[in-house]
């Protein structure tokens, strides 16, 4: 019995919020860039997570969409795409999906999101909004 239990927390554990977490993957929240790779972002670039295994959001330029793999801490983002319009910061946003494409895990806290990969790179959200 009590390996069922032990079983099924685990089973639930990536949906379950820590003291001081928000689900970082919960329908409504929306995630703005403030970092990457160590440098401050000041474009507006958003993640959200409109239902559990997929990912989508707001580069300088288009809309980008995909999914997401892994149970917390661990994180993959893969199969995304995007619209497709030039605009002045085509190269941030370039430089930002191939960082989130090699991102392998996530720090979630109340107010933040830090997705780290095993080359060093990091992307650093704030929460901006959550759901009612």
């Amino acid at each position: 019995m009590k390996r069922m239990v032990f079983a099924a927390l685990l089973a639930v554990s990536p949906a379950l919020a820590h003291d001081g977490h928000a689900r970082f993957d919960a329908a409504g929240h929306v995630w703005n860039l403030i970092e990457m790779n160590g440098a401050p972002v000041s474009t507006i670039i958003t993640l959200t997570f409109p239902e559990p295994g997929k990912l989508t959001g707001d580069a300088p330029c288009n809309r980008y969409f995909g999914v997401m793999w892994g149970d917390y801490p661990w994180f993959r983002a893969d199969r995304i795409a995007s619209t497709r319009r030039a605009c002045p910061n085509l190269a941030l946003e370039t430089r930002y999906l191939q960082t989130l494409r090699t991102v392998t895990q996530a720090d979630a806290g109340a107010h933040h999101l830090i997705l780290t990969g095993d080359n060093g790179q990091s992307l650093v959200f704030r929460l901006t909004q959550q759901p009612d």
